[in-house]
């Protein structure tokens, strides 16, 4: 679908196309029939707003900057990552695989190549950017829940088509061979223990707060120490064994998402599943600042309980949000 044609030709001859035809002359697309014609049209939609002019006229009202995502509940996220998870799959080409959530985040296009380095650096990320950090660990902490459903929704459902068995686990990263595997019953002993002796040292109750607070570099860079000193290891993280049957991965797709896995439509559909994203993302921080301003009352002198609340609370949240948005997920 050319939009960029579509502008073009809107700047030069106006908005009004003489009928269908002729507006899928204009995007580039073959022009359908029947039930086909209704699905194009719907699809036309996430581009922009079309309305009827005079006898078969259509008038283009809006091109949107941004595709918008048609509501189908999660069936968009879903369909479209267990197509490109399928791809990336099969380009592989080995039966087993241990990766991270957040490296299958970046195969699929959710997140960019910043994202996990931000994440590991909030501090840094902060002083660059001038935004406040308790508004930069909660769009860490809502984005990775919430793409963290798509990706597991879609290895679910990969996994009942047969095409791949998957289970959560530690992973761990071999400092001399740089392999990745899954963690033995003795290091994942040596894991908890030193999780459970930082936790109490710095006085927190679960990994989760530690995490997302002002200490996260200072628990990251000790785990690190302790864990390559004891385990020569240079990386621990919770992520997927995932065993892959490359055998009869492309039969067991439907016909539709057999075709779309030539490397021109799969980088076609990454750009889809990004623009979804940062939709998605916009429209959830838009629901936590309106919730917050509704539902909390703060008086002059007033201290805040809860300093993600205070973030979400703050005037420039969706402006901080959007920066974030662009420099971590956009692509």
């Amino acid at each position: 679908m050319n939009i960029k044609n579509l502008k073009k030709r809107i700047e030069k001859n106006g908005s009004e196309f003489k009928n269908y035809r002729e507006l899928c002359n204009t995007l580039e697309i073959t022009p359908k029939g029947g039930n086909q014609k209704k699905a194009q049209l719907k699809e036309m939609e996430s581009y922009l707003k079309l309305s009827k002019g005079k006898g078969y006229s259509l008038i283009i009202d809006e091109v949107y900057d941004t595709p918008k995502l048609i509501k189908k509940g999660n069936s968009v996220y879903s369909e479209l990552t267990q197509i490109l998870l399928t791809d990336f799959f099969m380009k592989t080409n080995v039966d087993r695989l241990h990766v991270s959530k957040s490296y299958l985040m970046q195969q699929v296009n959710m997140i960019n190549r910043n994202y996990i380095d931000n994440k590991k650096d909030v501090d840094s990320y902060s002083e660059i950017t001038n935004i406040d950090k308790n508004v930069i660990y909660d769009f860490y902490d809502t984005t990775d829940a919430t793409l963290g459903v798509a990706i597991e929704s879609a290895l679910k459902k990969l996994e009942s088509r047969a095409i791949i068995l998957y289970t959560t686990d530690y992973i761990v990263q071999e400092e001399v061979s740089e392999k990745y595997r899954s963690a033995t019953p003795q290091e994942r002993q040596i894991i908890l223990q030193t999780r459970d002796k930082l936790l109490k040292k710095h006085g927190y109750k679960t990994i989760r707060e530690i995490l997302f607070s002002n200490k996260q570099n200072i628990f990251k860079r000790e785990n690190g120490k302790i864990i390559k000193d004891k385990l020569n290891l240079t990386g621990v993280f919770s992520g997927y064994n995932i065993d892959i049957l490359q055998e009869s991965i492309a039969e067991k797709q439907s016909n539709m998402i057999y075709k779309l896995l030539s490397n021109t439509e799969s980088e076609g559909y990454k750009g889809k599943l990004n623009n979804i994203v940062v939709q998605r993302l916009l429209e959830n921080a838009e629901r936590r600042h309106k919730k917050v301003k509704g539902d909390i009352k703060v008086g002059f002198g007033e201290k805040w309980v809860n300093e993600k609340d205070k973030a979400r609370f703050s005037n420039n949240y969706i402006k901080e949000i959007k920066v974030i948005v662009e420099d971590n997920i956009k692509r």
